[in-house]
Order: structure tokens, then C-alpha cells, then sequence
């Protein structure tokens, strides 16, 4: 009945509570950076930050496709996760293949290439494009939800070099909205 945000941080303080520690004396706090929701990665960041600047601890920036990919019902295969779509593209994190999973655009054409890569498995939540969704099952793959695990992002968070909380920045591959908003507004020109 309430907001999930509106609940963030009384969250946070209960599980400090249940764990029986300070939020003071945590030596790291794991967060998932994105790509994903703009408003909800900005969130997760700043909280994150907020924490660990008040408390002294590192910040472990974990890729969210990187948490999601854990969580994969079969994830000895590879797996092709879109977290972040707009229009007719999503941002893509391929698991699986070999080499650390870098996340690029998308469309539904650009499923070609990751299928020749072996990736028949599409992690995708609600806001995928249609036409991604289609080719995806016209390939014969199959699709699942993402699963968002905090466990998951502690986990993944092992080997994750700490930064310095003010140096914890979301991963944005594309411009924000409301940057290319204002851009098409007044003229494409920085003011």
C-alpha cells in the first residue's frame, strides 16, 4: 500500500537491527548501480552513498545485470539480460560467453548477433520492447523476469573493487531523459 521508496531507509534500519550492527560499522555496502530504472538506480546510489559517507565504509558499485545473472533459472546458459529499455532498444548485459559482460544497446535486429554468440535465453522485465520480446521467441529463445535479490548483489559484490562514496556513480549507456528532453525544448545547446 505504500510506495517502495518511502520505505528505503526505515528498511535499512531494520535490518541493522535484525543483524544486530550500526550502519557505522559496516565496512562496505553493496549497491546496484544500473543500468536499469533511471529513478530507481539514482535512488539506490544515493542512498548507498549517504551510508557509506556518514559511516566510513567503501561503496562495491555492482552492475545490476551482474546480481540479475545469479539468479537466472538455468545459469549455465548463456543469457542475454535487458534491464533499461526506452523506445525500441534496451541496454544488454550478456552472461556467459566468456570476458566480463559489458552492457550495449539494443534492438530487436541486434538479436542476430547475440544468438550467433549462443545466447538463447532472454532476461527481460515488463518494459521490453515488443519487437525485442518477438524476436527473441521467433529465435527460439526462451525469456524469463529478472529477479532482483539483495542477496544476489551482496554476492556479486565479491571482487567488486571499493570506490570511495563520492566517487559511487550510477552506469548510465544512455543520456537521461529528461536531458533529452530539455535538449528537443530549447535547442539541443547546453545552458
Amino acid at each position: 500500500t505504500r510506495r517502495h521508496d518511502d520505505d528505503l531507509m526505515p528498511a535499512v534500519a531494520r535490518a541493522c537491527a535484525r543483524a544486530r550492527i550500526r550502519a557505522s560499522g559496516l565496512g562496505g555496502v553493496a549497491v546496484s548501480v544500473g543500468p536499469g530504472g533511471y529513478t530507481a538506480v539514482r535512488l539506490a546510489v544515493t542512498v548507498a552513498r549517504m551510508i557509506a559517507e556518514a559511516g566510513g565504509s567503501a561503496c562495491l558499485p555492482v552492475p545490476t545485470a551482474a546480481a540479475v545473472a545469479l539468479r537466472r533459472q538455468k545459469p549455465e546458459e548463456p543469457a542475454a539480460i535487458a534491464l533499461a529499455s526506452k523506445g525500441e532498444t534496451a541496454i544488454v548485459t550478456v552472461v556467459g560467453v566468456g570476458g566480463p559482460p559489458e552492457p550495449g544497446l539494443v534492438d530487436a535486429a541486434g538479436l542476430e548477433a547475440l544468438h550467433g554468440l549462443g545466447v538463447r535465453r532472454l532476461v527481460v522485465d515488463q518494459f521490453v520492447p515488443g519487437a525485442i520480446r518477438s524476436r527473441a521467441e521467433s529465435l527460439g529463445w526462451a525469456i524469463e523476469r529478472p529477479v532482483f535479490d539483495p542477496v544476489a548483489c551482496l554476492e556479486a559484490s565479491v571482487g567488486v573493487e571499493a570506490v570511495d562514496p563520492l566517487d559511487l556513480a550510477p552506469i548510465y549507456p544512455r543520456e537521461p531523459e529528461a536531458v533529452t528532453k530539455w535538449r528537443a525544448l530549447h535547442g539541443g545547446g547546453d545552458r
